[in-house]
């Protein structure tokens, strides 16, 4: 994930010196890398593997994004 946005960033950065780059390049690994991810928690928070500490963490970090 951490490539993918660094090279998300290096392809605007090129953007923006008006060099050829693929902007879209970075995207694919972005998306397969989330939805893995939000797989997993979905998972677990069906399994029943959350706590009522994780579920208040996941529930204010998730409002601290918005």
């Amino acid at each position: 994930m951490a490539i993918s946005v660094m090279a998300g960033a290096f392809n605007l950065v090129s953007w923006f010196g008006h060099n050829y780059v693929n902007p879209l390049s970075f995207v694919p690994a972005l998306i397969i890398i989330a939805t893995l991810w939000w797989r997993d928690v979905i998972r677990e928070a069906k399994g029943g593997y959350h706590t009522v500490t994780v579920q208040r963490g996941i529930t204010i970090g998730f409002l601290l994004f918005l």
